[in-house]
């Protein structure tokens, strides 16, 4: 993976970026800005200051590293407040981390704002360090605290890259990082632990493949509800830097080391490739509330996917353990990398919000706006909903009671849908069959598909009408008597007809008791007949109508689903 490493990033990628799109994206400031992070303070011991969010990016303003600090009040416009330089910076700074304490440890608050990143990447006769810093002000002003790894050999003999902090549920602070100087390894990931955030522990692997070529990396992990912990990471190496995920029963214990976990795919084997990050957040009706992950460069089936830099994967199981499904970035990259690089969705933090109803973005890109070309920070909102993945469209249908009718169905994927979506039609009191062929179609890119919805009413016996002639009926729904005479109104019966009902009401009325109930339907049938006159030329209604459901759900994850209704109308 390359890493940040000089001031000349800002021209690294020269072609050019074309027209530009309709993105809701903002620059977090006017400069270079790499490698992003952003939190939202949640535990200061002051109540009025939970809320703020605090964004960290790194720039090279003058040849050598620092870390801007910004705030927002809403995670809607961020303005710097602070910065964090240090000469040590000069040596090479890359791939820093932000972080709030969640508890007390040592003489650290709750509340107290901690970044950490990897120094002396450029200079190859000095050993490398992950450097901490804290904040008691949200970013304001920040000091020295201690070194979480010092690299035993010089930067040319190995590398520790890409910090990562959390608090286990034994209470002490984790410190995680990439590290190139094992013997033995091209590169593991490692985890040291402190009580007081001063002194720490010797490294324990946390992953470390028995593939010596190997190279996991970029580790983040999130604590869960149910009290695990979930890891993201990328494996370089022979395995092409494919996104994996592995958990801890409490953050410190990740063995065995060399089990790596499995790679982050959706059930349409897409997959990400370079740079994860990852959030959790509660979601409506969600127990276990919902995962989010984001790679660099989106993978399907082996290639480039056309939605590459405009996709989250979402999962709604406690460890993303069920198939992902897509969710649209609320970052769109402009002409997405095909290989990886250090600025274009290089590391993009999401930030959920604290109902779990829109997720805060940062993702880098490169922007030519201002004349040259550099790499800038963007944010952006977007709702998390992912129901429905797509858009649901059906005609209305007529067709006779002796034939079958069609009618096509689409369906529109919204921007970087990817899955398999099934079909359920039904129409109530209807008689007949219901189809839709295809049962399932599957979604690779944003064009639209279809499906052909089918009717077949079921047909009945002839009926034989009063004056002899007779008709064909569908079964659907009540046969009513319409009249076929001058001057509308109810249907008049003939004689004979009418002579059979009056012998049916002298019968009721010898065998009062047993067929009460019949002479009462049937001087109803009379009244509603005006038996003795008029027309005896009754017809059947011209047609019946039906309202159907047609539901499209995802197959991997119901509450991905878009339900419409169509009328169905049979003539006679």
């Amino acid at each position: 993976m390359p890493r940040i490493s000089c001031w000349c990033l800002g021209v690294l990628w020269l072609s050019s970026l074309g027209a530009a799109t309709a993105q809701t994206r903002t620059p977090l400031s006017s400069g270079e800005a790499l490698y992003p992070r952003v939190l939202r303070v949640a535990h200061n011991a002051v109540a009025a200051n939970n809320g703020v969010f605090v964004a960290s990016v790194t720039t090279f303003p003058s040849g050598s590293g620092e870390e801007h600090i910004f705030q927002s009040p809403d995670g809607a416009t961020f303005a710097q407040v602070g910065t964090i330089a240090d000469p040590a910076f000069s040596a090479g700074l890359c791939c820093g981390t932000l972080y709030e304490l969640p508890i007390a440890i040592g003489a650290l608050p709750a509340g107290t704002l901690l970044w950490a990143g990897s120094v002396g990447g450029d200079t190859p006769t000095m050993p490398m360090q992950i450097r901490i810093y804290r904040s008691a002000d949200r970013g304001v002003s920040w000091t020295y605290l201690s070194n979480c790894a010092t690299a035993t050999v010089n930067r040319s003999s190995g590398g520790l890259w890409e910090p990562q902090f959390t608090v286990a549920s034994t209470g002490e602070l984790i410190c995680f990082y990439s590290d190139e100087t094992v013997v033995g390894f091209s590169q593991l990931i490692q985890a040291v632990h402190s009580a007081d955030s001063l002194s720490w522990s010797t490294p324990t692997p946390s992953v470390a493949s028995a593939v010596q070529a190997d190279r996991p990396g970029m580790a983040v992990v999130t604590p869960l509800p149910n009290g695990r912990y979930f890891m993201t990471y990328e494996l370089c190496g022979p395995a092409a830097c494919v996104v994996n995920a592995k958990t801890s029963s409490n953050g410190v214990d990740w063995t065995p080391a060399g089990d790596l976990g499995s790679r982050i795919q959706t059930g349409n084997n897409q997959w990400f490739e370079h740079t994860p990050t990852n959030a959790w957040s509660p979601a409506a009706g969600l127990t276990n509330g919902r995962l989010y992950v984001v790679g660099q460069i989106l993978i399907h089936n082996g290639a480039v996917d056309p939605d590459n830099g405009k996709v989250v994967f979402v999962n709604n199981s406690i460890d993303g353990s069920s198939p992902w499904t897509t969710l649209s970035a609320p970052v769109k990259i402009l002409n997405p990398p095909a290989t990886s690089n250090v600025c274009q969705n290089y590391s993009s933090p999401l930030l959920p919000s604290t109902d779990g109803t829109s997720v805060l973005e940062l993702a880098s890109d490169y922007d030519s706006s201002s004349g040259t070309q550099i790499c800038k920070t963007f944010f952006a909102s977007g709702s998390t909903s992912v129901s429905p993945g797509f858009t649901l469209s059906v005609p209305n249908i007529t067709t006779s009671a002796t034939s079958s009718a069609t009618a096509t169905i689409t369906l529109t994927p919204n921007t970087g849908y990817r899955g398999t979506v099934s079909f359920v039609a039904s129409i109530p009191g209807f008689a007949g069959k219901v189809t839709v062929a295809p049962a399932q179609l599957i979604f690779t890119s944003d064009s639209p598909a279809t499906a052909v919805l089918s009717v077949t009413p079921t047909p009945m016996a002839a009926w034989v009408q009063p004056n002899g002639s007779t008709f064909t009926a569908s079964g659907h729904g009540p046969i009513l008597i319409a009249s076929s005479g001058a001057g509308g109104g109810a249907a008049r019966l003939g004689s004979a007809s009418c002579a059979i009902l009056m012998g049916a009401i002298g019968l009721s009325r010898w065998r009062r008791r047993r067929y009460a109930s019949l002479g009462t339907a049937i001087v109803l049938t009379l009244a509603l007949a005006d038996c003795g006159g008029g027309s005896s030329s009754p017809s059947v209604p011209s047609s019946s109508t039906y309202t159907g459901t047609l539901t499209a759900s995802d197959v991997s994850d119901a509450a991905v689903n878009a339900r419409t209704t169509f009328v169905v109308t049979v003539t006679h």
